[in-house]
């Protein structure tokens, strides 16, 4: 008789008490408790040198294959495919050609209307929600190997579900963040060109920072007790430790180029199966047809375009539990403190 999933629960501990935004509440596994603590930022214990953190990363990665692998297969393939179809009937007329003169494109999509470009958007978006609920599931699979606890991939994506939608929320919380900083630019810009010299450097610049400072909520999303305030627990967390974290992040997003890349080299056979030319556009070029890029087999576009979506989803997998790590060593012994023994107000 095979165990029974964990409960979806965090384990009891002391989190960030979400009634009055500082300090810390007890959670007893099931609801938020009278303890408190006077404490006022959570208990942290140092970063790992990068070397043993990614050491640990593949450690757990690898550990875990059997749970992280059917995961992918499940969230990736579905949505991957149906992405694949999107872009092939969205894009397959579309016709770039540049003035001679000028070198001005101009752009002409025959025969596809707002709905081709409806299913379009709404592939993408699916297959942006898929990605998200791979991470967070792979969080948890991460913490259970940490505490050296039995988790089925069923149970974590089961949980993973329920958690979505704080993942989701703060994920696009920190997207809406970065598009009104980009927004301002762009409007300061359009006021005064010559200001981009300095608003653009400023951009980039605040934008990599609210990005390290906001990088740990889906993982606070993922793994604290409702009613916990994912991105102000990110930024305490985060907070003097800029520059290791730029360092971890930069790893990471080698990692997912890397991916993206040997996915891209995969599916590339399968573009030129499909009648499409793999190797590129020439430069120079005064007309591009996509169809020609693409090819003319909508099926076998499509699995070529599964391996990318399978690609992004060890991207995603690498990601979550990489974040995973970071956030146990910069949290602590938050979970699983006995109330008994520490000192409540």
């Amino acid at each position: 008789m095979s165990e029974p999933p964990p409960p979806p629960g965090p384990p009891p501990g002391w989190y960030p008490d979400p009634t009055t935004g500082h300090g810390l509440r007890w959670w007893d596994g099931f609801t938020w408790t009278e303890q408190t603590s006077e404490s006022a930022e959570l208990p942290t214990t140092g970063l790992q040198p990068v070397s043993e953190w990614m050491t640990e990363l593949f450690r757990l990665v690898g550990s875990r294959a059997g749970h992280l692998f059917p995961m992918i297969v499940v969230l990736m393939i579905p949505t991957g495919l149906l992405n694949g179809m999107g872009v092939w009937l969205g894009f397959r007329n579309l016709v770039v050609s540049f003035d001679s003169d000028t070198g001005e494109p101009s752009f002409a999509n025959e025969g596809v209307g707002a709905g081709t470009y409806g299913l379009v958007a709404a592939s993408f978006f699916l297959l942006f929600v898929a990605s998200v609920f791979l991470s967070v599931a792979a969080i948890r699979q991460a913490v259970a190997a940490l505490d050296e606890r039995p988790e089925p991939w069923s149970a974590s994506l089961m949980t993973a579900l329920a958690r979505l939608p704080r993942a989701l929320g703060v994920v696009l919380a920190v997207v809406v963040a970065l598009f009104v900083a980009y927004f301002a630019m762009a409007l300061t810009g359009a006021v005064a060109p010559l200001l981009l010299v300095i608003t653009v450097p400023v951009w980039l610049a605040g934008s990599v920072w609210l990005a390290i400072r906001l990088s740990l909520a889906p993982v606070t999303a993922s793994l604290s007790p409702p009613g916990t305030a994912s991105l102000v627990t990110s930024w305490r967390l985060t907070a003097a430790r800029f520059w290791a974290l730029l360092g971890r992040t930069a790893v990471l997003v080698l990692i997912s180029v890397t991916l993206s890349l040997v996915a891209g080299i995969v599916a590339a056979p399968f573009r030129a199966v499909a009648g499409g030319d793999s190797v590129g556009i020439e430069p120079g070029a005064e007309e591009i047809r996509f169809v020609e890029v693409m090819g003319d087999n909508p099926a076998i576009f499509a699995i070529g375009q599964l391996f990318n979506a399978i690609g992004n989803g060890a991207a995603a997998v690498l990601w979550g539990v990489g974040l995973a790590l970071i956030y146990r060593r910069l949290s602590g012994p938050v979970a699983g403190d006995d109330p008994m023994t520490s000192e409540p107000s």
